[in-house]
């Protein structure tokens, strides 16, 4: 019996082909996996930025107080640790804040703000009557 030529694939060139496919398959996966880490570690930062900003907010209408805080706050079910210092600046009633924000138990800042604020001053007595805020201007003023 003589055989013609069969049409088909080798062994060799299946396994060729297996050997291609499973390498740009782990390619895939690791591309993937890095990408979970990424979006990961970017959730994190914008919910450290949500705590900086919930204590740069709570210090600025607190009593100004020159020194460091700690505290702990949640966001999402992630604990999240925060460190607040209030320092004196040359100007006269400027303050700056400085905030750090890491995950609960751990020493990686994730994200650290500063801010500025300015304490209210009290406003100067004067002679003239206070006009009530909601009249308007011209009204109570007598037509000459």
């Amino acid at each position: 019996m003589i055989r013609g030529k069969e049409a088909g694939f080798t062994l060799i060139e299946v396994l060729a082909a297996l050997l291609i496919f499973s390498v740009a398959i782990i390619g895939l996966t690791a591309a993937g996996t890095e990408s979970a880490r990424s979006v990961s570690a970017i959730e994190q930062k914008m919910l450290a930025g949500i705590v900086a900003d919930n204590v740069l907010t709570n210090a600025r209408h607190e009593r100004l107080q020159v020194g460091a805080r700690r505290g702990e706050e949640d966001q999402l079910g992630r604990s999240f640790d925060w460190d607040l210092e209030t320092q004196d600046t040359e100007a006269e009633g400027f303050y700056r804040f400085i905030v750090k924000v890491s995950l609960q138990d751990q020493g990686q800042v994730l994200i650290e703000r500063d801010a500025y604020f300015r304490r209210p001053s009290s406003p100067a007595p004067t002679n003239q009557p206070s006009v009530p805020s909601n009249t308007p201007p011209d009204e109570g003023i007598p037509d000459e």
